[in-house]
């Protein structure tokens, strides 16, 4: 059975951090075929309370010239120089390749969550809220794979360059993402 995790973060192989990863299962083991590449959690626990703090990491990881895209205007609000060595430093930044810290960088992006989260999942709750009021678009962005794991750069590079109507940008995300993960 193939079973897919769309998930948080959640303790994998080798205490690595997991949470958006495609796996071969039965009853009596589990191997992993692939899935999204580790981003650091800038500041722990305290990543999946402040959705910024994912957009920054995905950004410094996936998106050279971050600053040039209007989506990541709301990190010019925060303190992020300090976080961003903190990130490169590894200084309480643990990799995890999470689905929902990823759903929570791009609610950030839209600027359809708050910067302070009340629970878990609002982030992508708002994202799929918001997504489920946009109606089909056509877009040239993708989710390809890159060896075993999906390519979220070139998802970046394509959703940030695509100029799609404020209205339609999170129901684009919420298409290619649905599309690219099961591939």
């Amino acid at each position: 059975m193939i079973a897919l995790t769309v998930d948080g973060i959640g303790m994998g192989e080798n205490g690595a951090l997991w949470g958006g990863e495609c796996l071969r299962v039965n009853y009596r083991e589990c191997e992993h075929l692939g899935g999204l590449p580790a981003v650091a959690l800038p500041g722990g626990d305290l990543a999946a309370k402040q959705p910024w703090r994912n957009l920054l990491a995905q950004c410094l990881r996936f998106v050279p010239d971050w600053q040039d895209y209007p989506e990541t205007a709301g990190l010019q609000q925060q303190n992020w120089s300090v976080l961003a060595r903190a990130i490169e430093r590894g200084v309480n930044a643990p990799l995890a390749s999470s689905c929902g810290r990823l759903f929570d960088a791009v609610a950030a992006a839209l600027r359809c969550a708050p910067a302070s989260l009340s629970y878990e999942g609002e982030a992508a709750c708002a994202l799929e809220a918001l997504a489920s009021q946009c109606a089909n678009v056509e877009h040239p962005v993708t989710i390809p794979l890159n060896g075993a794991q999906l390519d979220v750069a070139v998802f970046w590079r394509q959703w940030l360059n695509w100029r799609a109507t404020p209205r339609n940008a999170p129901g684009l995300f919420m298409m290619r993402w649905r599309a690219g993960l099961p591939r």
